[in-house]
């Protein structure tokens, strides 16, 4: 009968000793594979980098199939087995390293003017200059996705920069950068708008610095992309010391619900708690959600 049918089948399926774990052998969670983002880095995924004297290229799972590469040995960011809760990571050392492709970005083509950037990020470092985690260039702008700040009291900053390094934005956050714990990133970007962005799934104060409000016009990607450092003005804004684990980009201008199925995903994923009053804070985000 279908109940006996119901009851072997539960009988055989092994307890799993989270949700989590039990979610995915049931082949139920939610990832971002579903929405076919332009851009996915993933350190867990082995198959994606290869490592010379230290990470010589990172393949990108998404569908634009970018490709960021470094072939100066010195200046290859490391593959740590253990780097945030026990998980894999690209390093980046905050002195050379880099990862770029110098021809090709994500927003050739048909880019329209917005920009989602999910990610899993730690900061190593506490003060001084310098955090940008991932940058697309055309030939004479730079879309900055980033986090840095001047000393261990001075403003803390996100960006949509153009390359002459006036169009900043600050948000308030005191803890943002200066706590040296990984975190979830989220961050939407839309041309003629300012910024959006979160931490661990909570919104961030921004506020625009000289009344700025947002890039008045597209980026084109015809000068590629950059992950762990800002290759026009790298001493100013300064080098990446710490991990990327994760780095989803989205070209689409996505809802309020697809930012936290993202969050959800990364947070179960990386083990790293969300805001107490996130939809997926107890759980993790199921096909269907």
């Amino acid at each position: 009968t279908v109940c006996e049918d119901v009851r072997r089948r539960d009988r055989l399926m092994p307890r799993m000793p989270n949700i989590y774990l039990e979610a995915q052998y049931q082949q139920r969670l939610w990832t971002p594979a579903v929405l076919r983002p332009a851009a996915w880095w993933d350190a867990q995924d082995l198959s994606t980098i290869s490592i010379s004297t230290g990470v010589s290229e990172w393949r990108n799972k998404g569908t634009s199939g970018v490709a960021v590469s470094q072939s100066t040995a010195a200046s290859q960011p490391a593959y740590v087995a253990n780097g945030i809760n026990g998980l894999p990571v690209v390093s980046f050392d905050g002195s050379d390293d880099g990862l770029e492709n110098t021809t090709t970005g994500l927003t050739t083509g048909t880019y329209t003017g917005q920009m989602q950037v999910f990610g899993v990020f730690h900061r190593r470092n506490t003060s001084g200059d310098g955090g940008v985690w991932f940058v697309e260039r055309d030939t004479t702008r730079d879309l900055v996705f980033s986090a840095w700040f001047f000393g261990p009291t001075g403003q803390n900053y996100i960006a949509t920069n153009s390359i002459d390094g006036n169009s900043n934005m600050t948000i308030d956050s005191a803890t943002y950068a200066k706590t040296a714990v990984p975190y979830i990133h989220a961050q939407r970007h839309l041309v003629g708008a300012r910024d959006t962005f979160f931490i661990d799934g909570a919104q961030q104060t921004v506020n625009a610095d000289g009344g700025f409000t947002g890039l008045a016009t597209d980026i084109t990607g015809s000068a590629g992309l950059t992950l762990g450092f800002r290759a026009s003005n790298p001493s100013v804004l300064g080098r990446v010391n710490g991990y990327i684990g994760e780095l989803i980009v989205s070209l689409e201008d996505e809802s309020a619900r697809i930012r936290q199925l993202h969050e959800g995903y990364l947070s179960w994923r990386w083990n790293l708690p969300l805001a107490a009053n996130h939809p997926f804070a107890n759980r993790p985000p199921m096909i269907g959600d």
